[in-house]
């Protein structure tokens, strides 16, 4: 079998975008960061749709790019990590001494769509009706500095994504445009594909993981999911994972037989420890034990 060729894309955030976390009432909350099953469901939607949409197109599609992580912030060229802290979670730089909490991106980056129905009667707003969705910005709201973070022109996004089979880098080249998130009717989600690059196994270790996918514990906190039944949580937090197939007309729970619609998970930024004799092993942003 072909090795993994592990390759490095960054994109350019084109529109605001929404990645649904919890709702609140009317409110829908916005993550910071880009799942790896949220990117790798983008990913395979661009690609079903421009290679006849298929479904034996998607079907091949979905396998060749389950090799994917998650996805996170780029502001001044500095990629963000997310890293608990004295209970709180921060976005911290690899390069420098940089860290934001999550409460000073969201006041820089984050911005509020509100939306409500109309009855066509009387124009007026019909019942319950109201909708309030946070979203990430593609640059600061502020000219100046604010929460010690410097006028932003422009955010990006960063992570990984791992290829068996060299045909499908054809597909990843400059300017391709996915849509991640949802609200796509709002026109939301515009990611464009500005670099592609190449890299090998030590810049794995910031991902925390070797050349062929597995999790390689390095003491520092996770860049992606990890699902409780191969590890032991040390510091951060727990949530259930969802993964929908939004290949199909009405979204519904992913059907494989290696992994489930719902899952337990510790979350991206915390610190893990495998299980005696667990082997996990990255799939669409989570590391799961692999068979």
């Amino acid at each position: 079998m072909n090795n993994i060729k592990w390759l490095e894309l960054t994109f350019a955030q084109i529109t605001p975008i929404h990645i649904g976390k919890y709702n609140y009432g009317v409110i829908s909350e916005s993550r910071i960061f880009i799942p790896g099953f949220t990117m790798w469901g983008a990913l395979v939607n661009a690609y079903g749709l421009k290679n006849g949409a298929t479904d034996e197109i998607y079907t091949d599609a979905k396998k060749k790019f389950e090799y994917t992580t998650c996805f996170y912030p780029v502001l001044n060229g500095d990629i963000y990590f997310p890293k608990f802290c004295a209970g709180q979670l921060f976005y911290a730089s690899c390069s420098n001494e940089k860290r934001y909490s999550e409460q000073e991106i969201k006041v820089t980056f984050t911005d509020t769509c509100v939306s409500t129905a109309v009855s066509p009667a009387n124009k007026a707003a019909r019942d319950e009706s109201l909708h309030e969705i946070e979203v990430f910005l593609n640059r600061s709201k502020y000219n100046t500095n604010i929460c010690g973070i410097n006028n932003i022109n422009q955010v990006y996004w960063r992570g990984l994504i791992g290829l068996r089979d060299s045909s499908y880098r054809n597909f990843l080249c400059k300017g391709l445009e996915i849509i991640v998130g949802g609200d796509v009717k709002y026109g939301l989600g515009r990611l464009r594909l500005e670099s592609i690059k190449e890299i090998g196994e030590s810049e794995l270790e910031a991902w925390n993981m070797n050349k062929n996918g597995y999790f390689r514990n390095n003491g520092n906190s996770v860049a992606n999911y990890v699902d409780v039944r191969g590890a032991k949580l040390l510091k951060g937090k727990v949530e259930t994972v969802v993964q929908l197939d939004y290949t199909k007309a009405i979204p519904e729970g992913i059907k494989d037989k290696d992994e489930e619609a719902f899952s337990l998970c510790f979350v991206p930024g915390s610190i893990v420890s495998e299980k005696n004799g667990s082997l996990l092993k990255l799939k669409k942003g989570v590391f799961r034990i692999s068979n």
